[in-house]
């Protein structure tokens, strides 16, 4: 048993000896040499293509008309909407010289038309009851001495016309309502209208009764875009007319540049003073007046407008790039760039060249 035990552990040992031999005579094999480097077989890079790498929406490549801008003087005639209004130098208060309630009212809504010696109100005044009734004493016991005089004086005064007072000594009876005419042409205007008077109203003496605004006196109010607002001033001549129908027209100046301040906005307004029977207020008008301005002239079309500033394309290296500019003003066609952009060669007409589908973006070094 023990020697066919240790013949097979010889076997065993002798095939193990004879692997590991083998594996250590077997040769390693080489890694191929790398390849030799021949001159002139380089990646070169374009740069001048470079350009055309660039997003469509900052530049664009185009073979589109192009042009040189403009710099000299040019008279532009700016059209500015405006509005006729009533001029408030011209204003008239009708006041009441006693106190009193109003019996019967004839004046009941704004823009009213009244005429001179028109009758607008009937007044009752303890006051002037008073006042009749010792004119009537007088009369009766002293007609021809100075205090009849004195009496009808003092009812003058207090806004008793003359015929009326001679209507009350004839009569013998005291006159309870007394008209109230208006002294002047116009239109009732009450800027707060919650105040307008009522008939059975008491009212003081000297309170404003109403105030009217003369017919004939007119005021066109026009508000400046600040482009020209700036090279306006007194005495500008312009010419207006009725926005509906532009054969009517005034040929006036400006008599009023005012800086105003509402709903949040400083605009500027320029008043033109005028009387003319052909308008009316409240009637809408539009004014060309005539700009002198100095600088670098496009075309509307290559200053594209994107609300809250311009762009123009530039030509470089035959491609164009958006470059913003501030566009002063535009008028007739034209449009005023305030930059200086002399020797720039843009594009004819910038909307041409814009993806509708993608933004506008400004060169990097801009």
């Amino acid at each position: 048993m023990k020697r066919k035990s240790t013949g097979k552990i010889s076997v065993l040992a002798l095939i193990g000896l004879m692997t590991l031999a083998a594996c250590r005579s077997k040769p390693h094999t080489a890694a191929p040499p790398a390849a030799a480097h021949e001159p002139g077989t380089e990646t070169i890079i374009d740069s001048s293509l470079a350009r055309l790498l660039r997003p469509v929406n900052r530049q664009a490549v185009s073979s589109i008309p192009t042009l040189h801008p403009d710099n000299r003087l040019r008279i532009v005639n700016m059209t500015v909407p405006g509005v006729i209004g009533y001029d408030a130098r011209r204003q008239t208060n009708i006041a009441s010289r006693v106190s009193g309630r109003i019996e019967r009212l004839l004046v009941k809504y704004n823009y009213q038309p009244v005429k001179k010696g028109q009758l607008i109100m009937e007044l009752y005044s303890p006051d002037l009851a008073a006042a009749q009734q010792e004119l009537l004493f007088i009369y009766q016991n002293d007609p021809g001495g100075n205090m009849l005089e004195k009496a009808k004086q003092r009812l003058a005064l207090l806004g008793m016309q003359e015929s009326q007072i001679r209507r009350a000594i004839q009569t013998g009876k005291i006159l309870y309502r007394i008209p109230v005419y208006s002294h002047t042409d116009g239109y009732i205007l009450e800027k707060d209208e919650s105040s307008f008077l009522r008939e059975g109203q008491y009212i003081n003496a000297g309170q404003s009764l109403f105030t009217v605004y003369a017919t004939k006196d007119l005021v066109a109010e026009f508000s400046l875009p600040p482009a020209i607002a700036a090279e306006m001033q007194k005495g500008q001549p312009l010419v207006m007319y009725k926005t509906e129908d532009a054969q009517i027209s005034f040929s006036g100046s400006i008599g009023l540049i005012q800086p105003a301040f509402r709903g949040g906005d400083n605009f500027t307004v320029a008043r033109v003073y005028f009387k003319d029977d052909r308008f009316q207020a409240g009637e809408l008008v539009t004014a060309v007046i005539p700009v002198v301005h100095k600088g670098w002239w496009v075309p509307q079309s290559a200053a594209l407008n994107l609300g809250d500033k311009s762009i123009v394309f530039k030509k470089e290296q035959n491609t164009f790039i958006a470059r913003p500019v501030r566009a002063k003003l535009r008028a007739e066609g034209m449009a005023l760039i305030e930059d200086d952009i002399e020797g720039w060669e843009i594009a004819g007409n910038a909307a041409f060249l814009v993806d509708s589908e993608s933004f506008i973006k400004m060169s990097p070094d801009q």
